[in-house]
């Protein structure tokens, strides 16, 4: 799977709170979901999550995969590993991954970069392994 999401990337952000109640912050849910529904346009065959089997189904796939990552921004701004969070959400909200901590690794080319006119991210899943579960009845 490659992908790649034209504007300037949001990277995770650490949850506000008012009181008791912690939130995320509303530029980063809006870019997660932005980022998750072209991922899901433009992939909408790509079954890998039980969240998008259909109840039918009795075995789902369960798969391990290295991703790479390349971060255009337009200024200076977050870290690395913020933005990785960032992209490990929409690709689990998008189905395409059972759950995000099945990214075990990660692979060339990876980084973060400056470009004022073309800011984006590239994105790239391989798949590692899978198995095939059946679900408890």
């Amino acid at each position: 799977l490659r992908y790649t999401h034209p504007g300037n990337p949001v990277p995770y952000q650490r949850c506000g709170s008012a009181g008791k109640v912690h939130y995320l912050r509303k530029e980063y849910r809006q870019y997660r979901e932005e980022l998750a529904n072209a991922l899901n346009a433009s992939f909408p065959d790509l079954v890998v999550s039980p969240s998008r089997v259909p109840s039918e189904r009795k075995q789902v796939l369960k798969a391990r995969y290295t991703q790479s990552l390349l971060v255009y921004r337009k200024k200076d701004t977050g870290d690395l590993d913020n933005y990785v969070k960032t992209v490990c959400d929409a690709l689990e909200d998008a189905g395409l991954v059972w759950n995000d901590k099945a990214i075990i690794t990660y692979h060339e080319p990876f980084g973060m970069f400056i470009d004022k006119d073309n800011p984006g991210i590239e994105i790239e899943l391989k798949l590692l392994h899978f198995t095939e579960y059946k679900k408890e009845s």
